[in-house]
């Protein structure tokens, strides 16, 4: 067990432990037969509404998922916890073991929950606030499943101050801390709005909104002009991963017969679900396809039962190293030089779509990899700005998933399907002035987020600061006049006594009367 750290008490202060003032107990196991009932009248709370209230910033829980009738109560022999109690989980990861919440409606608790209840109900507040400074997981004796025993609990030195100066406290912490979690609560509203930022700027980008004064004072290409040096830069690009795999398979040809097999692209695109912003699209630009601005590429798997095709130095990418970014990471495996001549191999900077399972996902490569078939790649041709077909593939993800649902028995999208998805084309020097802007705002985005996780992380030591204040007595003046707490403690344990005199009385006379 973790020791505390000795406290040196104020005058009219004591340091006693936390049994002194309080008792601590666990909840009961339910039994199966009753678990999921609702009609009762008598609230069992979990671990999950400690959890729920604690992330609505609920101080306060009067709600549970789980009732009980009176009668299950006496059969489980379930102790009721008073309002007032402090509630927190025994069981768990550690995140879940910090998570306080004071009880605003008496019932039971199941047995991953400990309840904390002070013999003084004025005092439940100031040691609620007081557990919220000590970290139980650090006071676990399990090396697996951190979890927490009743008499550690109990044994917690406790910093206490005159019961007068805990009300002076707590009224103040009340204030402070309301003031904190007013701030938390706009923190955590700004991810949501940097979000929407990012995509107002990428909408803004790909529709030509982004670079409309851009476009007054540049001279730019006609839209056939542009579609027609697309064409010839395909064509070209295709040649040019024909004579890679070519080489990979050891098979150079011998004429130009191969060079036939070519395929133009499709012509026109489907939105049918009006899921893209294209119709938005400045009418400057060029509104084609994705098959008219790469060469399109469907992964493969080498035989993974021929060991000879692995290990090697090609990476080997699956949906899973794909992050919501669109970073691709480390593989967890590799193409060897024989694996490569069996699959494609896509060049750095081309452009992932995963078009079965968790469709809609994208990512740019960053060197070359083999990819399995999961996903579908397009490589930019000449003329075609990597960054900005990744960008506008990134507003793709709607019309991915509306597209894959209507597909009959099976949610996915064959490469032929992906061709014909919508893509504008300005100009590649409009393309570069759009990435420029994209890159600079998202630049900003991220400086915001940097700043915001820098301020949350102050916000939350501002907490612990306060409360760390509070308990070595420098939140509050002291007076004179309290009552110490030495005496406060005299009262609770002559209280206890009388207690357990009547209790014990009480037995006697219970005996007494069954003679």
């Amino acid at each position: 067990m973790a020791h505390q750290e000795e406290a040196k008490a104020p005058k009219g202060w004591a340091i006693t432990h936390l049994s002194n003032v309080s008792v601590a107990n666990s909840g009961v196991g339910f039994p199966k037969k009753h678990q999921g009932i609702v009609d009762g009248d008598i609230p069992v709370y979990k671990v999950g509404d400690v959890s729920k209230s604690f992330q609505k910033n609920e101080i306060c829980m009067k709600t549970s998922e789980f009732y009980v009738t009176e009668d299950v109560k006496k059969e489980m022999k379930g102790k009721i916890f008073p309002v007032g109690s402090t509630l927190f989980a025994k069981i768990g990861e550690a995140l879940r073991l910090e998570r306080r919440v004071i009880l605003g409606k008496e019932g039971l608790a199941d047995n991953n929950v400990m309840a904390v209840t002070c013999d003084l109900n004025e005092m439940n507040r100031f040691v609620y606030q007081y557990l919220r400074t000590v970290k139980l997981a650090e006071f676990s004796r399990s090396s697996t499943v951190p979890s927490i025993r009743k008499g550690d609990v109990e044994l917690l030195n406790l910093p206490l101050p005159p019961l007068p100066e805990q009300k002076r406290i707590v009224e103040k912490l009340d204030s402070l801390l309301a003031q904190v979690d007013t701030i938390q609560q706009r923190l955590n509203n700004l991810p949501d709005i940097i979000k929407r930022f990012r995509q107002s700027v990428l909408a803004a980008a790909v529709s030509g909104k982004l670079t409309e004064q851009w476009r007054m004072v540049n001279e730019i290409l006609k839209p056939t002009e542009v579609l027609n040096n697309l064409l010839h830069a395909r064509k070209e690009k295709w040649e040019e991963e024909q004579l890679k795999s070519f080489q990979r398979k050891g098979k150079l040809p011998t004429n130009d017969k191969w060079k036939n097999k070519y395929k133009s692209p499709q012509e026109g695109y489907l939105d049918e679900y009006d899921t893209t912003i294209i119709k938005s699209v400045t009418k400057d630009w060029l509104v084609s396809n994705l098959d008219s601005v790469s060469v399109m590429v469907t992964g493969k798997t080498p035989s993974t039962t021929d060991d000879t095709n692995w290990d090697g130095d090609i990476p080997f990418i699956s949906p899973s190293q794909i992050t919501k970014e669109g970073c691709v990471t480390a593989p967890s495996r590799y193409v060897s030089t024989i694996g490569a001549a069996k699959t494609p191999i896509l060049p750095k900077n081309s452009v992932l779509v995963v078009c079965i399972g968790t469709i809609g996902k994208v990512g740019l490569l960053d060197k070359d990899a083999a990819f399995n078939q999961q996903i579908n790649a397009m490589i930019p041709v000449n003329g075609m700005n990597k960054m900005f077909l990744f960008y506008w593939s990134k507003t793709l993800h709607d019309w991915l998933n509306k597209t894959s649902s209507a597909v009959v028995n099976a949610a996915i999208i064959n490469k032929s399907r992906l061709s014909i998805a919508p893509c504008p084309v300005p100009s590649i020097e409009e393309q570069t002035e759009i990435v420029r802007l994209v890159e600079q705002y998202f630049a900003l985005a991220d400086t915001l987020e940097k700043n915001l996780a820098n301020a949350k992380q102050r916000v939350d030591n501002l907490t612990q600061s306060i409360l760390a204040k509070a308990f070595r007595g420098e939140l509050v003046p002291q007076d004179p006049n309290d009552e110490p707490a030495d005496k406060l403690l005299a009262r609770i344990k002559a209280a206890r006594l009388e207690a357990e005199k009547l209790e014990k009385a009480a037995k006697k006379a219970a005996k007494a009367s069954k003679k």
